[in-house]
């Protein structure tokens, strides 16, 4: 699994740095369908679950890194896709990116190809 952040040097340049982990305990299986239950029931904010989010990466790569390591250095583009690759590929196994995106393609085309199919059935039943 890997994470990439900017990184403040010594003499205060941001440098691109990236962050290994080969071994996730299960736990971490158990916490994220935790945290993403707990979302998708609304019993927390999207707000703290992105902290949680966040929180739970430092902790999975073993806090190499802070929760303010991640704000000031994590690229906006291409966060969605290295918490996706971390949380959903790695951790709940779903396909990869990819993968996942061509899957959401095909099931929106398959539905506009069912809509003018159930557009052009009669309303009716005689």
């Amino acid at each position: 699994m890997k994470f990439t952040l900017m990184i403040e040097n010594k003499e205060g340049k941001f440098e691109e740095k990236t962050y290994t982990q080969s071994f996730v305990p299960f736990i971490y299986k158990r916490k994220t369908t935790e945290l993403f239950n707990k979302v998708s029931k609304g019993k927390i904010t999207e707000e703290k679950a992105m902290e949680m989010q966040l929180e739970l990466v430092v902790d999975i790569f073993g806090k190499q890194f802070t929760l303010s390591d991640i704000e000031k250095g994590l690229n906006i583009k291409g966060s969605g896709r290295q918490l996706y690759d971390i949380f959903y590929h790695e951790i709940l196994e779903y396909p990869p990116y990819e993968e996942q995106l061509q899957i959401l393609e095909d099931a929106r085309k398959a539905n506009l190809e069912n809509a003018d199919f159930l557009a052009q059935a009669p309303q009716t039943v005689e």
